[in-house]
Order: structure tokens, then sequence, then C-alpha cells
């Protein structure tokens, strides 16, 4: 009876045993792949956070430079890893509202990996940018309205505004009158300071002034900027603005980009250089510069009611925009002075300059591999 009592104890004895050691086998194998679970969790983390940096570097440099497109692989210090980034140009396709916009998107990819290939991750999304102005006019003053001209004004015109080797300088609806008031336009070549050699003036109108033009735009707030002249509109307008002020007293050299003035506008210094214009909004209120005073870039006077406003543009002394001209109502009616200089150089840097770009993700268009 004693031996059978110890073999059957020796029996359970060792089935615990090996129930133990089975359950200890168990839980570590299941602590192993519970630790393996939380690396590859740790290290997606960590190449996804890599490649959401990627993406967020992608962004911000076609935010500062907007030309920017190509390919390039970058390894952050202390990141542990490398992203490889690309950006390209997609299929341009049309945007309809209230008017017709060709879109470009930008599709930019971040593929990410950690050293010694632990762990690799992939993301994409897509945006659109844009500039603040739909598109710089072709004339050095633009105006719906036309022209009251008892006052003075001098243009020198766009070489090229009415078509290769083509002057324009006056572009409006309405008919402008040469024979009273002060007015004349002018070559690039013949202006320094004041015109040496007329192309238009008091009597004697030429082709650079177009006048009285069905084909211009019936709102010059969508021809300018791509927004309807509605509550909408200037609220998108007003969100892509660099500044929102009720003067311009604090404008000076050093302004650049979208200024939007909700009143009076009288500068005590140069606003805007060559290299970096300002895109002025002059909204109900008047625009008067004086001594010789410089603004580079382009100006829009804009009335709420164009038909009963008393407002008016006066550069005196010397003053005058460099780069273009565009008001919604009737200039002159002050018997103000409007100079305008064309300047191509000034154009361009509005249309390629990073302070007048927005760039934005497209809804969606996020992905992760």
């Amino acid at each position: 009876m004693r031996t059978q009592s110890g073999f059957t104890t020796f029996t359970v004895t060792l089935i615990l045993i090996l129930i133990l050691l089975a359950v200890s086998l168990l839980v570590g194998k299941l602590l192993v792949a519970d630790r393996r679970i939380t690396l590859n969790e740790a290290l997606y983390r960590q190449v996804m956070a890599l490649a959401e940096q990627g993406l967020s570097y992608g962004f911000g440099r076609i935010s500062s430079v907007p030309a920017w497109r190509g390919s390039v692989t970058i390894s952050p210090s202390g990141a542990a890893g490398s992203y490889t980034l690309v950006a390209e140009d997609m299929v341009p396709f049309t945007v309809v509202s209230g008017g017709s916009a060709l879109v470009t998107p930008i599709r930019v990819r971040v593929q990410a990996a950690l050293d010694d290939s632990q762990a690799q991750a992939a993301v994409e999304a897509q945006y659109v940018q844009s500039n603040v102005l739909a598109g710089t006019p072709a004339a050095p003053l633009t105006v719906a309205g036309g022209m009251a001209v008892g006052g003075n004004f001098t243009v020198v015109a766009n070489p090229n505004g009415g078509g290769p080797g083509v002057p324009l300088s006056i572009w409006t609806n309405d008919y402008v009158d040469l024979n009273t008031g002060s007015g004349q336009t002018c070559h690039q070549g013949d202006y320094a300071g004041g015109c040496s050699a007329n192309i238009s003036q008091p009597g004697n109108k030429q082709s650079d002034i177009k006048d009285s033009d069905p084909a211009f735009p019936t709102d010059l707030v969508w021809y300018l900027f791509n927004e309807n002249d509605d509550a909408a509109g200037w609220a998108n307008i007003e969100s892509r603005a660099n500044q929102i002020v009720s003067n311009c007293s604090g404008l000076g050299p050093a302004s650049t980009g979208l200024i939007i003035v909700n009143g009076d506008c009288s500068p005590g210094n140069d606003i805007g250089t060559q290299a970096a214009p300002v895109v002025l909004i002059i909204k109900d209120g008047n625009l008067s510069i004086n001594g010789n005073n410089q603004l580079y870039g382009l100006v829009f006077a804009y009335a709420s009611n164009p038909a009963t406003t008393t407002k008016d543009i006066k550069l005196n002394g010397g003053a005058i925009v460099n780069g273009a001209l565009a008001a919604n109502f009737k200039l002159g009616k002050a018997n103000g002075t409007y100079d305008a200089k064309y300047d191509e150089a000034v154009l361009s840097n509005i249309k390629t300059g990073a302070a007048f770009q927005t760039l934005k993700q497209v809804p969606g268009s996020w992905r992760d591999w």
C-alpha cells in the first residue's frame, strides 16, 4: 500500500509540475508576444512620426518656396531613421464657383524608414496652392466707371499690355475724356519722374487707352481675387490677408503681402519694395500719398457703393504707384491725381512671392501605408 501511495504522490506531483511548466511556457510565450507587439507598436509610432515630420517639412518648404517641386532625402538629427520626400504637380482640374478657375493639386508623398530597416511607413497628402490674386491686370490703371479728368494723371504703359509690342495704359468700361484736365500717358523709356514724350495727352487720345470696352470685367473683385463681391467672398479674402488695419500709419518699406485697410490711407513713407511688394486693398477710404513717396505693388481701391461713393485717390508731389492701380468706382470725382507706372518686376514678384501664396490640404487626401 505504501508503495502504491508513493507512486500516486509522485505521479500527481509530476503532473502538477508539467502543468506549471506548461503554464509558465504559455505565460512566457504570451509575454514575449506582448513585448513584440509593444515593440512593433513603438517602432510603428516612431516611423510614422518621422513620416509625418517629412510631410510637415514638405508643406513648409512649398509654402516658403512656392515653385519647389522635386525629391529630397533627409535624415533628421536624433530620429534614428530617414525619409524621402517627393512633391509633384497632378493633373489640373477646373473649379466652378461664380466663375471658373484652373487648379493644379500638389501631391506630397513621404517614404520613411528607421535604421536597419526595423520599420517603414509612407504617408501622402494633396495640397492646393493659390495666389491671393487671380491674376495681375494688363493695364497699370484699371478702372470700373471711367475717369472724371478734372484732376491730373500720369500713367506709364505696360509695353505689351495690348499684345506683344502693343502698349496699354488705361483700361476701363467707360469713356475717358482727354479734352480737359492734364492726363498723359507715356512709354517706359520716356518716364523719369515725369513723361518726356507722351503717347496720349489732352486732345490726342491714342489706342493705349482702351475705354468703353464691352469686355471689361463686370466684377473687379472676382477678376482680381477669384471671389464674389459678397460677405462670403470678402471673408475668404480677409482670411488670406497678412494684415487688416484701419489706416496706413504703420505701413512702410518692410510691409509686404496682402494688406486690407478699412478706411483712409495716408502713409508717411514708402510702402513695400520692388522685391517685396504689397497687394493693398483700400476699402471705402481715400488713398492719399504725398512727397515723392512710392508704393510698390497692386492697389485696389474698393467702394461698397461705387455709384455714390465720394472716395478718390490723390498721389501728390511725385508720389506714384509702381505696379498697377485698380478701382471699382469712377476716379477723379474729387479732382484727385492717380499716377501709376507699370512695373513688371513688381507684379512678377506678387505672382511668385511666398507672402502672396496660400497652401491648403485637400480634405480626405491624407493616406498612410
